[in-house]
């Protein structure tokens, strides 16, 4: 269909994070309206009010770029959702997850986890997804950290600002 239109490919958009307000609307209110609040009320209520402004112009710069996608998922209805805030009104809901049936100890590999340092009685746990401060990496290795689990391993799969946390107890691999 997209060739008969004379696209060569078919362009999908996944969303899975609140880019408008994850990135941009939280964090004005949060260095704007939050921060000052102990000062000032009337600071934090023009912060709060220029973050709402700012996570706005995000929403209709981020649902004109999906509007373009020929394809638009979510990973759940709540962000099927808040896409309609967005603009976008045709996605379609794709839940994240992990296939248990292909992921199971039953197929563990043993080269594999020697790869990476891991024996057969090591407890090897897996955090695969954007290495950024949203997704609150460095909360998960000091988790890790306090759990002290003797003959455990954690493993880092992604990309992202968060590249950069360097610490013993874990192992950064790369994607």
């Amino acid at each position: 269909e997209q060739r008969a239109r004379g696209k060569s490919c078919t362009v999908g958009g996944y969303f899975h994070t609140d880019l408008a307000g994850a990135y941009f609307g939280e964090p004005v209110r949060r260095a704007l309206g939050a921060n000052v609040e102990s000062r000032s009320e009337i600071l934090a209520g023009i912060g709060t009010k220029v973050g709402d402004f700012v996570e706005a112009g995000a929403e209709v710069y981020f649902g004109a770029v999906f509007k373009r996608c020929d394809q638009m998922f979510a990973a759940s209805a709540v962000q099927a959702e808040r896409l309609t805030g967005y603009g976008v009104t045709s996605a379609r809901q794709v839940p994240l997850g992990v296939d248990v049936a292909r992921f199971c100890p039953a197929r563990r590999s043993r080269h594999v986890r020697a790869l990476y340092g891991a024996g057969d009685d090591t407890l090897v746990l897996v955090y695969a997804g954007r290495l950024d401060r949203e997704k609150r990496v460095q909360m998960l290795v000091e988790a890790f950290k306090r759990l002290n689990l003797p003959n455990a391993k954690l493993l880092m799969l992604g990309e992202g600002p968060a590249r950069v946390l360097r610490d013993d107890a874990v192992q950064l691999l790369r994607i």
